[in-house]
């Protein structure tokens, strides 16, 4: 029986409460991180990751790490990797704090999680049994605004773009916005406010971003497999290209989709299923 801490990582990035949320995304691109484990001091609050920062009502060149921290469910390092899988799905989290007597020793994350699934029988079933049908996509001229309210209604971080014929130009990615954007704007802004301003209402970005066009932040790598490619391949391309879904294409048009959520399932039984 594989346990949590066969899988557990001791490279993870740490930011502080009182860090400001520039700081964060700026280690996460370093690092090609996720997540980040959150820390007061030298006591362990939370963990945060880029896709909570979007959901924030505050603008991002004030924001700070506590403002967007979560809590999440820490981790022992003898739970079965089953119970590992159903904590990642229940806290909607990418890593989860292993914890000896009270300190931080090391994290799992749900990419190493999912790796695991190579060596087991799931790894050779076909992506059509898997994949999420029809799913969500943008045309290539959508705004922004649009590619947000599906975000915070579905959790969708990574939509298709289509042309005019419904075929696969590329991917937008929340990612890309963050870093092309929201992050440039925080640092464009902060120090330029006074911290003994009143900070307005903001709905998690600056004024101008639902207007702009997706296909300006168009992911750089566009990865498809075909409905007939295994678990393991589509594993083989989240690791490589450090992504957390596949577009599922067929005649050059999207249909399906494979998250990181979808493998993390199949560790489940379906009366499991419950989060």
């Amino acid at each position: 029986m594989q346990v949590a801490k066969e899988v557990m990582s001791t490279d993870y990035v740490k930011v502080d409460v009182n860090d400001p949320i520039s700081k964060l995304i700026g280690k996460l691109m370093e690092t090609h991180e996720r997540g980040a484990v959150v820390f007061d001091g030298k006591k362990y609050k939370g963990v945060l990751g880029k896709k909570w920062i979007l959901k924030s009502k505050v603008h991002p060149a004030s924001m700070r790490v506590r403002e967007v921290t979560v809590s999440a469910p820490k981790l022992k390092g003898d739970e079965p990797i089953e119970e590992v899988a159903r904590l990642l799905l229940t806290a909607n989290t990418y890593l989860l704090p292993v914890l000896e007597d009270g300190k931080v020793v090391g994290v799992v994350k749900a990419i190493n999680v999912v790796k695991v699934l190579k060596e087991r029988p799931e790894g050779k079933k076909k992506v059509k049994e898997i994949a999420t049908r029809k799913p969500f996509v943008l045309h290539e001229r959508d705004r922004v605004g649009k590619a947000i309210e599906i975000y915070r209604e579905e959790g969708i971080s990574r939509l298709p773009l289509v042309d005019n014929e419904g075929k696969l130009v590329g991917i937008f990615n929340f990612t890309d916005l963050i870093e092309k954007y929201i992050l440039k704007q925080a640092k464009s802004d902060y120090g330029s406010r006074s911290k003994h301003t009143e900070t307005k209402s903001f709905d998690g970005n600056p004024p101008d971003l639902r207007a702009l066009e997706v296909i300006g932040f168009k992911a750089p790598i566009l990865v498809t497999v075909n409905p007939d490619a295994t678990i393991s391949e589509v594993i083989d391309d989240l690791v490589n290209y450090n992504i957390n879904s596949v577009i599922v294409e067929k005649e050059l048009k999207p249909v399906g989709i494979v998250t990181i959520t979808d493998l993390l399932k199949l560790f489940l039984p379906p009366e499991r299923l419950t989060y």
